[in-house]
């Protein structure tokens, strides 16, 4: 009896947390990893987008078992790396926005210190067209890659089709 309660409430958060993990570890990637490359995995671009690439399989497979839905796994596999990009970009503007700390330690670095450590002080401190990671090189739409609305119509179809399914 217990079970019968217990058990979705444990696949229903696992599937929380695999559809949520992108932002989590956008989070965290934001300040272990410098802009273009350096502190990489592998400290190479293209090993690190198959690192990404293997998360976002592994996230998805998961997403899958625990759902049972196909349409919900290719979702998750186009959310993945777009949740991750959104929140490792608004931390960045944060950074250039606002300086906060909480109990001691830097939650928001502010204006100086977060030109310095994304990108070595050269004074890119936001969205630019030839930024290394504008995939592209596409122009910029209301400040921001293209790609990140590329990316948000196709979730948005694609989360209109799995609610219709």
């Amino acid at each position: 009896m217990i079970e019968d309660i217990i058990h979705p409430i444990i696949q229903q958060l696992a599937l929380f947390i695999c559809l949520n993990f992108g932002g989590a570890y956008g989070y965290v990637e934001n300040r272990l990893f410098y802009e273009a490359g350096e502190l990489l995995p592998g400290r190479h671009f293209k090993v690190y987008h198959a690192w990404l690439g293997l998360l976002v399989a592994i996230a998805s497979l998961i997403v899958y078992a625990l759902s049972g839905g196909l349409a919900l796994a290719l979702w998750s596999a186009i959310f993945f790396p777009f949740e991750l990009d959104v929140v490792w970009w608004l931390k960045r503007w944060l950074d250039f926005h606002v300086k906060s700390s909480l109990f001691g330690i830097t939650v928001f670095m502010g204006y100086e210190v977060a030109l310095r450590f994304y990108d070595s002080g050269k004074g890119n401190a936001w969205h630019m067209r030839d930024d290394w990671d504008n995939y592209g090189k596409l122009p910029l739409v209301m400040g921001t890659y293209a790609w990140w609305w590329i990316f948000s119509g196709v979730l948005a179809v694609l989360g209109v089709a799995i609610l219709l399914l």
